[in-house]
């Protein structure tokens, strides 16, 4: 199955299975955090202004290439964007939270409707076209399905 086409039609309904009470099999998010940091990428991932990226292009190249592998992230992998502590909660429920996921998701998949050669800025990963950035979502997706128990 095509990354896009688990992320359009596989992704929300395995987030959906997962009891939102289940502790993290690693890290520090509860579910509820980790449908709000989802949706923050979702959000970055659909970045159309400029943006500095944090690393040298000698090293974006070789992330981006490791995008295209089939090497999942690393258990505990933590954003160098992010601190150590959890960011607030931004909505007050989970069923909230999980609304704007889906909103956000659905901006992204619009984004390509309207432009299939958009690129996106992204501040870890640099310049993103289609390819790269579905892999990068379906490699974070999958990360944080795992983090919660659900195996693929």
């Amino acid at each position: 199955m095509q990354q896009d086409q688990f992320l359009r039609e596989q992704y929300i309904p395995l987030l959906e299975q997962i009891n939102p009470n289940q502790a993290p099999l690693w890290g520090k998010m509860s579910y509820h955090h980790m449908l709000e940091h989802m949706m923050v990428s979702f959000q970055v991932s659909s970045q159309h202004e400029p943006v500095a990226c944090i690393h040298e292009p000698e090293r974006v190249a070789k992330m981006q290439a490791f995008l295209l592998t089939d090497i999942p992230f690393k258990e505990n992998t933590k954003s160098p964007l992010l601190g150590e502590a959890l960011e607030p909660l931004i909505y007050a429920s989970i069923e909230a939270a999980l609304q704007e996921l889906k909103e956000a998701m659905s901006t992204y998949f619009n984004q390509y409707t309207l432009q299939e050669d958009v690129l996106v800025f992204h501040p870890i990963f640099g310049t993103l076209d289609k390819k790269l950035n579905d892999a990068l979502l379906y490699k974070h997706a999958v990360h944080h399905l795992k983090q919660f128990g659900v195996e693929l």
